[in-house]
């Protein structure tokens, strides 16, 4: 029995499935155009029950009311197909908000002359529509929208009252016509402000991300040489290190020292100084790889993590680097200025944190100060 329920549960929620992709989509944004159409369907609906109650108490022709009924249905007919069917993604607004807005208006002016018994409350609807414009909708269109209905109200109302003037008196339609107008005008006015404030606001949301941005990259980025500062590659280290552990993913890291910076800064100057370190972190990331992270420890001293990679490997990025940096004038105070680094190089090891790699490619370095600079030294344990 309870396998059965099993079986008739999961048959029903494939039905179920089913018909909302068939109605719905399986897109998500179609999904969301669809599902505010259905909500318009909704209003309309409950516009067409009222209908039908006014044409039965006498309140309009049959075939008037009809006439309306025919537009209603065929008209949110074919925005629901071109919206289920994703016709109108093809389109500048794929959720065809003007084209509905103006459907709704024209529905609103032929229910206007058909039950014109309560052509008041009807024209209170125009309004609205336009409110709801406002919220996709360029003022432009807007504008538009409002003078079409105007248009068509106003040429109506004339010949209405021409025709039948018991049942549309000229000086109520004016009264009517000239407020109705009024209330449109002011609301294009009204959009035209919205939309400049969405223009500020949105010009202020610019401006915040930049400014973010900003304080982000003042937050994690050196200021002279624009590499990621100490607190980030702390922070990168410790990644790297969960990676290890979680994937066992190896990784290596180098200490980057440059060769007897002091007396660059002494001989040279400060500037010259500054100059060769901003310019060694422009070099070294042309020479680096894109997975490479080179961060600014501190002085002249630099440190570089290589995700997902071996000894062998990075000792091959460090001596394309070493080529690179001793080629090349970093000091434009110092042209004929060449410069050299020290490095010390390890991969992780399971039993270490990220402290005590640091501690041991530190020791790598100063091995390679002492052994003539210019050079890359791995550190092993035997070497302690």
């Amino acid at each position: 029995m309870e396998n059965l329920f099993e079986i008739m549960h999961t048959r029903w929620q494939k039905i179920t499935d089913g018909a909302y992709a068939l109605i719905f989509s399986t897109d998500s944004k179609r999904t969301t155009r669809i599902a505010r159409w259905m909500m318009t369907a909704a209003v309309y609906a409950i516009c067409l029950l009222i209908s039908v109650y006014a044409e039965q108490r006498g309140m309009t022709q049959r075939t008037a009311a009809r006439v309306l009924w025919a537009y209603i249905v065929l008209g949110m007919s074919s925005l629901y197909f071109f919206l289920r069917s994703g016709l109108s993604e093809r389109t500048q607004d794929p959720s065809l908000a003007f084209e509905q807005s103006l459907f709704a208006v024209i529905a609103i002016l032929i229910s206007y002359f058909t039950f014109s018994e309560v052509r008041g409350v009807i024209l209170i609807l125009l309004p609205l529509v336009l409110v709801f414009g406002m919220l996709s909708l360029r003022p432009a269109q807007t504008t538009w929208l409002s003078l079409v209905a105007i248009s068509i109200l106003g040429l109506s109302m004339v010949l209405m009252s021409a025709k039948f003037p018991q049942r549309f008196p000229a000086h109520l339609e004016a009264i009517s016509f000239l407020m109705l107008g009024s209330v449109l005008l002011m609301m294009s006015w009204i959009a035209k402000r919205i939309d400049n404030l969405r223009q500020r606001l949105r010009e202020q949301r610019a401006a915040l991300e930049q400014a973010l941005e900003r304080v982000h990259d003042l937050a994690v980025r050196d200021e002279l040489t624009t590499l990621f500062n100490r607190r980030y590659m702390q922070q990168a280290l410790a990644n790297s290190h969960k990676q290890y552990l979680r994937n066992g993913r190896v990784f290596c890291i180098a200490m980057i020292d440059i060769d007897n910076f002091k007396q660059i800064n002494d001989t040279c100057g400060h500037q010259a100084g500054d100059e060769v370190l901003s310019g060694f972190a422009s070099h070294a990331q042309d020479a680096l790889r894109e997975t490479d992270i080179l961060g600014r420890w501190g002085g002249e001293e630099f440190l570089l993590i290589f995700p997902e990679t071996g000894v062998l490997q990075a000792l091959a990025v460090l001596g394309r680097l070493h080529a690179c940096i001793g080629q090349i004038a970093l000091s434009a105070t110092a042209p004929e200025l060449r410069i050299s680094f020290s490095a010390g190089l390890i991969q992780n090891e399971a039993a270490m944190e990220s402290q005590g790699l640091l501690e041991c490619v530190d020791a790598a370095l100063y091995q390679a100060k002492n052994k003539g600079r210019n050079r890359t030294v791995v550190w092993r344990a035997e070497n302690i």
